[in-house]
């Protein structure tokens, strides 16, 4: 069985941009962003090798990082975790075998001998001529000259990460089981006594006869005697994740260690007394570093390779500025998209997608999960924290802190909803203040909530333990009372990935395909055929992202008579992973899976930002591009426009302004407006865009 290092193996993603209708007869055209992460490399004098773990592509370079090659690693070579050289050869980890690399011949081997069915190795190091291995329960040795490991130590359940050889001693760190040292060439093994924040220890290192270590919640730790006893090195950094320390000049007084949670690089020029940023690393996440004889300091990690000509003061992307690009969900409004990433920050354009910038300003940390634009406002979670901006994600402050967690967001009838492990929160006032609503009777996380017309609830949970099926609850009563939709989604609906209201009828994608209630409280009937993750909707057309062999999520279909018929809209070159939709244009969040035929073409599937440009389809359509409904309106209405909405405003028929609301700071495509003081009677909404003025009709009743 394969493990996997779920704390520091992330999807690749990246952007695909797809006109709402006919994707099927046409493709993408390609805006690279940024695709390269590296988990491992490896230095020797002035060469360089650097292993993307996603792409299977070894980075090469001999002249001390000033240009590059690449060779291409054979299937076995994903996910590499840890290489170092041995004479004229680089041995790789990977999350299949144990590679060798011949750097005269440029030839791949596999050396998996003794490893048994499962030769998955995490880190390996050096002592004379022999090689040992960390691994999950074992501990492996390969002597010099041979080519068959053998396992010289037994731990059923202790993930060990990483060999740190030091004289005549090899440590061996693990995820949660304190460390191990071997004086024998491993021979016999004892548990070193280390304070109880060294239990989960990523990675020693020694600078002369000092040692740090960096941990996997306590910050960096120091040792002056040889690791006997231990004191915190955290003057000026977090007590947080790290996932790497290193030096970074010949003497070895210069330190940098990169905090894997809080996406900021330290740099110590007293040996660890003293810690500060780095600039030109803004949400990086370092792995490792290595120096060149010309000077040059280089850091890697998960967006990328960086360089430094100053000892590591100031960092720049080196291999032609590419840099990873993690993200999860996107935000679309006019020509304007953030995209929230999963370890990387906050990401902004404001032309299309042609140029991005970091845009995290005022957020804490990096694990963000989801975007959504609620009145003139824009939110984010990030780490479970809710934030809210005014200009678009240029800023950001956090709302409801301590108070307020969540995963997902939903807006309607004037009230914002946030939902995840901690239940429901709402606010009708943008976020200032917050009202948690009951879920005492709901089991597990809510990752998804709605609400249809007659102001019922109804919300998707995750229960706890491995695989759970997630369950659908509805409430009647804005949450007093929960009743689950056992009996009706039990039997029929298993393998439950979202569900969606579109024109308040409830839909659920499961992995046996689309449902839906016609009625409150009948039989859902499966009205589509293909496994189905997430749902999009304009109010016209409800899209699907369905499966291609039941997990790899390519296959996009659309229905625009509530699933009574469906068309299959074709697929898209990288699975997806979050999808949106604005201004007739589908915008998808996409990982990195390799090639796919897609309308007869074989086209390499690369993280990136792609476009389709086709003909909008016109089946129910308006004449208009405005849309304000419903109409007639009791309360709220939404004004909805495929173009930019710059200003929104309502005339009674003597033509007095009654309501006005000015968008230019936060250009939009969709907006929502309170009618809630108005007296019944005929209304002329007037809203002003980029393609100019439209006016329509209301009815407020």
């Amino acid at each position: 069985m394969v493990k996997t290092i779920t704390k520091q193996i992330f999807l690749l993603l990246g952007i695909l941009f797809l006109t709402a209708s006919s994707v099927a007869a046409q493709f993408f055209t390609a805006k690279p962003l940024n695709s390269v992460s590296f988990l491992a490399g490896t230095s020797n004098g002035d060469n360089l090798y650097m292993a993307d773990i996603y792409n299977t592509t070894l980075y090469l370079s001999s002249n001390a990082g000033s240009t590059w090659t690449t060779q291409s690693l054979p299937s076995n070579g994903y996910s590499i975790t840890s290489m170092l050289w041995k004479g004229t050869d680089i041995y790789m980890c990977t999350q299949a075998s144990i590679l060798k690399y011949s750097t005269t011949a440029q030839t791949f081997s596999t050396e998996n001998g003794g490893l048994g069915s499962d030769p998955v190795v995490n880190a390996i190091e050096l002592k004379g001529g022999d090689m040992y291995g960390a691994a999950y329960g074992k501990i492996y040795k390969l002597p010099n000259g041979s080519s068959t490991w053998s396992t010289i130590y037994n731990a059923s359940g202790v993930w060990y990460n990483n060999v740190f050889v030091y004289g005549s001693d090899i440590w061996i760190t693990s995820s949660g089981n304190g460390i191990l040292k071997s004086s024998d060439d491993g021979a016999t093994w004892n548990s070193v006594p280390v304070p109880s924040a060294l239990s989960y220890t990523v990675k020693i290192i020694s600078v002369g006869s000092t040692f740090f270590a960096c941990t996997g919640s306590n910050g960096i730790y120091k040792s002056v005697d040889n690791g006997v006893t231990w004191t915190a090195s955290n003057t000026g950094i977090p007590a947080s994740s790290f996932s790497s320390v290193g030096n970074i000049n010949t003497d070895g007084t210069i330190l940098i260690a990169g905090s894997q949670d809080k996406r900021v690089t330290y740099r110590s020029a007293d040996l660890g007394a003293t810690w500060t940023p780095v600039s030109g690393m803004d949400g990086a996440q370092i792995y490792g570093s290595f120096f060149s004889s010309t000077g040059v300091v280089y850091a890697y990690g998960q967006n990328g390779l960086y360089k430094s000509t100053d000892a590591g003061l100031n960092w720049s992307s080196s291999i032609n500025g590419i840099k990873a690009f993690t993200g999860t969900s996107i935000l679309v409004q006019g020509s304007n998209i953030l995209v929230n990433t999963y370890l990387n920050g906050m990401y902004k354009s404001t032309d299309g997608g042609t140029t991005w910038t970091i845009s995290y300003s005022g957020i804490e940390g990096g694990l963000g999960s989801k975007l959504y634009a609620f009145g003139s406002y824009v939110y984010a979670i990030v780490n479970g924290a809710v934030y809210r901006s005014a200009d678009f994600g240029s800023t950001w402050t956090v709302i409801g802190s301590g108070t307020v967690y969540g995963e997902n967001f939903y807006g309607a009838a004037g009230k914002l909803y946030v939902c995840g492990s901690s239940g429901i929160f709402s606010s009708t006032d943008y976020g200032n203040t917050w009202t948690q609503i009951s879920t005492t009777s709901i089991t597990g996380t809510i990752k998804q909530l709605y609400t249809d017309n007659l102001g019922y609830m109804y919300v998707m949970s995750v229960p706890p333990g491995w695989n759970a099926d997630p369950l659908v609850y509805q409430s009647v009563n804005n949450g007093v009372i929960w009743s689950q939709y056992k009996t009706k989604f039990g039997a029929i609906l298993t393998g439950i990935k979202c569900i969606t209201m579109h024109n308040n009828i409830l839909f659920a994608g499961t992995s046996d395909g689309v449902y839906k209630y016609s009625t409150v409280g009948t039989m859902p009937a499966k009205v589509y055929d293909l496994p189905t993750r997430a749902f999009v909707s304009n109010g016209t057309a409800l899209y699907i992202v369905g499966a291609i062999d039941g997990n790899t999520y390519i296959n996009l279909a659309k229905t625009l008579n509530n699933g009574t018929t469906w068309s299959a809209q074709g697929m898209t070159p990288c699975p997806i992973d979050a999808i949106t939709i604005a201004n007739s244009t589908i915008y998808v969040s996409t990982h990195y899976s390799g090639p796919y035929l897609v309308a007869g073409f074989m086209t390499k599937a690369v993280t990136g930002t792609y476009k389709v440009s086709a003909d909008p389809d016109q089946s129910n359509l308006s004449t208009t591009s405005l849309e304000v409904f419903p109409n007639p309106v009791t309360d709220y209405a939404v004004v909805k426009s495929d173009n930019i909405i710059y200003s929104v405003s309502v005339y009674n028929l003597q033509g007095g302004v009654v309501l006005s609301e000015d968008l230019t700071s936060i250009p939009v495509s969709e907006y929502e407006i309170s009618l809630n003081g108005l007296d019944k009677g005929v209304y002329m909404i007037k809203v002003m865009t980029n393609a100019g003025e439209e006016t329509l009709k209301l009815v407020k009743e």
